[in-house]
């Protein structure tokens, strides 16, 4: 089948971000798969599991907040003995990030599929430009890897493989690809030596470039955290270069594991007694970590929720 370039709307990884070039292909393709650390706006989303309710919780007074994060905290409560553990926590984290990737998934049928038959296809050239043939090069592999029936046209859930391969593993040859096989996308034109591996330079890419140009010196504590991640949480065997499973941890995110990463988060910044547990008062009352009370993204579990319990 002739792939045609795909159209920038379906492709989140069009843009140039310097993020991206460091957190392999898919850690930086969803903001929501990334440093857990880095932003309360990464934790509102991974309990809320939604962008779309950000303007409803605009409006938000801290009180109303706390009502609705208390609703939520009992829902995360699966055994219902008062308390939200680690287990918990990660099992309501992955499930909204997994809700995040299908609202994306719903947002990009909207915007592309014209005819409202439910499907994008792919047989259709499009005139927009991809700034790098690199992008290019994924996104028709990932397409064509994606479309499992060979089609010619990516169903909803053939759409959600293309936008989050890092959750289908059927993607995954097709996203990490083979060493030394160059054109594959796994290295996606990083590995710059063509020495089957990457190295810290290859890894940072722009980052490492133009030491003395403003971004690059008020970026300096972002290029030492990355450096760190490159060699504490990728690096396994400490040669000081990534390969093969190396290179896929880099690539593919793992959702459980991610999901795991932020409930950790969550509980040290809410448990006050330090039982390695949340009460539903410890949730509540670290509202601010967990949803805020404004510019937040409140989910679809708030839908869930009839106004009568609220």
């Amino acid at each position: 089948m002739d792939w045609p370039i795909l159209l920038c709307l379906l492709l989140p990884y069009c843009t140039t971000e310097r993020e991206r070039e460091i957190d392999g292909i898919v850690a930086q393709m969803h903001h929501h798969h990334s440093d857990v650390n880095a932003d309360h706006h990464m934790d509102h989303q991974a309990i809320l599991g939604s962008k779309k309710s950000a303007d409803e919780f605009d409006d938000l007074s801290a009180e109303e907040s706390k009502k609705r994060l208390q609703v939520l905290a009992h829902q995360m409560d699966s055994n219902k003995d008062g308390f939200v553990d680690e287990q918990e926590l990660t099992i309501w984290v992955e499930k909204s990030t997994i809700s995040l990737d299908e609202e994306e998934v719903d947002e990009r049928i909207a915007e592309i599929d014209s005819n409202g038959d439910g499907y994008v296809y792919l047989i259709v050239k499009f005139s927009l430009t991809i700034t790098h043939l690199s992008y290019n090069t994924l996104g028709i592999s990932l397409s064509a890897a994606a479309d499992v029936n060979g089609d010619g046209k990516l169903s909803h859930s053939e759409l959600s493989a293309f936008l989050n391969p890092e959750n289908y593993e059927h993607m995954y040859k097709t996203l990490v690809g083979v060493v030394p096989n160059y054109d594959q996308v796994t290295l996606w034109e990083k590995d710059i030596n063509k020495d089957g591996a990457i190295d810290i330079d290859e890894f940072l890419g722009e980052m490492a470039e133009n030491t003395q140009s403003e971004w690059h010196i008020v970026e300096k504590n972002s290029l030492i955290s990355v450096s760190l991640r490159f060699t504490s949480d990728y690096d396994l065997d400490k040669d000081g270069v990534l390969r093969g499973d190396e290179i896929r941890r880099w690539l593919i995110p793992d959702v459980k594991a991610i999901a795991k990463q932020e409930s950790l988060h969550l509980i040290n910044g809410a448990d006050k007694d330090k039982d390695t547990k949340l009460s539903i008062a410890e949730i509540v009352d670290a509202y601010v970590l967990f949803v805020g009370s404004e510019a937040t993204n409140f989910g679809d579990d708030l839908h869930k929720v009839s106004h009568t319990e609220l």
